[in-house]
């Protein structure tokens, strides 16, 4: 008796560590379409796959917005989990990739916005890749500012980008 008590307790102890709903893996697929000029627009099925890979990679495409759990050891971020809503500010990183059009017509492409709040008392500094949608090259290293202790930065591109990894976070 006491083994089915203990075995119970053991599985419902490790379905409930296990479980945990906030957590969010996989983005569905969906149909990204980025404007170009008046006239034209990209469009890209993009399929269903994982906001994280490698632990320390994230990839995103515009117009997602995505709340990030970070693991950090040694001032080294170790790892990353994407939640569906903020539990712990003081380990979760806010992460915005945007198209901004032009104010005069919406459909002309103006440049592309990324978003990064540090919750950190440290800077947050980060390597970074895009893929250039109208010249289909893909992960193209791009420079990137460090993200000011507890502070909100943002950077911008001329180009369209499709997609964006963000990866080698550390604390300095």
């Amino acid at each position: 008796m006491k083994k089915i008590i203990f075995f119970t307790f053991f599985l419902i102890i490790t379905i409930l560590a296990y479980s945990d709903e906030n957590i969010v893996i996989e983005r569905s697929s969906f149909i990204l379409k980025l404007n170009v000029d008046e006239n034209r627009y990209w469009e890209w099925a993009v399929p269903q796959s994982p906001y994280v890979f490698n632990d320390n990679y994230i990839q995103f495409y515009p117009g997602e917005i995505i709340f990030v759990e970070a693991d950090v050891i040694d001032d080294i971020i170790v790892s990353l989990t994407v939640v569906k809503e903020i539990k712990d500010q003081s380990k979760t990183i806010i992460i915005e990739f945007n198209q901004i059009a032009d104010d005069d017509n919406s459909k002309i492409h103006k440049f592309m916005m990324l978003k990064i709040i540090n919750p950190f008392n440290k800077n947050l500094e980060y390597k970074a890749n895009v893929y250039l949608a109208l010249y289909n090259k893909w992960w193209i290293n791009t420079s990137t500012i460090p993200v000011r202790a507890r502070l909100t930065s943002y950077e911008s591109w001329p180009d369209i980008i499709g997609a964006i990894v963000l990866y080698d976070f550390i604390l300095k």
